[in-house]
């Protein structure tokens, strides 16, 4: 759940760059979708058979979870920024409005801009990529694959999610306020990243 918040502030803070925010439907895909199942199903992968003799880490105020979450937002934080930075340099990029007295940072041009779309289409992969990484199950629970339920839902949110990426229906288009200006190169490059990112997620963990 803190890196979930972490993430999500992270790209709050690319979004407000660009005096943009998330919309309502993009917090609500986020929360409701993504979010309350995995941490509903998370808990169902039971504990190991086997005693270990490794003791597990008693304090939250550690050297290694200090590391692991101080590294993982590094990580996350460098590829979000990376990308929206490819982004903005490319010559179809368009940003959004000048802004203006009443300025209102969820009014729809503020909204549904490629900056916008973009983060929150690779941010939406980075919440599954941390989980994984997160769900390293030795030596103290059963394999990830043993929770069936998890695996399912896993296989269809990343569906989903690609799905929302390359070729969303126009009425899933309008409800979550995406962009679809973009060339479908830029589409692919957002999933290869998302290789790239959950790959050092799991190796750094």
């Amino acid at each position: 759940m803190a890196m979930y918040s972490l993430i999500q502030f992270l790209s709050i803070l690319v979004c407000y760059s660009i005096g943009s925010m998330f919309g309502d439907y993009q917090f609500l895909w986020v929360d409701l979708l993504l979010i309350i199942p995995l941490v509903a199903l998370m808990g169902r992968t039971g504990p190991s058979d086997e005693l270990s003799k490794q003791k597990p880490i008693a304090s939250l105020i550690s050297v290694p979870v200090l590391t692991s979450v101080v590294g993982q937002v590094i990580i996350m934080a460098v590829f979000e920024i990376a990308l929206f930075l490819y982004l903005t340099h490319q010559p179809w990029y368009r940003s959004p409005p000048p802004h203006e007295s009443g300025y209102n940072p969820k009014s729809s041009e503020n909204v549904i801009n490629m900056g916008v779309t973009s983060t929150f289409l690779f941010a939406n992969f980075q919440y599954l990529c941390v989980f994984l990484a997160y769900s390293i199950s030795k030596p103290f629970r059963k394999p990830l694959r043993t929770n069936g339920y998890l695996i399912v839902f896993l296989v269809i949110v990343y569906i989903l999610n690609v799905y929302i990426t390359l070729q969303p229906a126009q009425w899933l288009v309008k409800l979550l306020q995406l962009d679809r200006s973009f060339p479908n190169n830029y589409l692919f490059i957002i999933l290869i990243t998302m290789l790239i990112n959950s790959v050092v997620c799991w190796f750094y963990e």
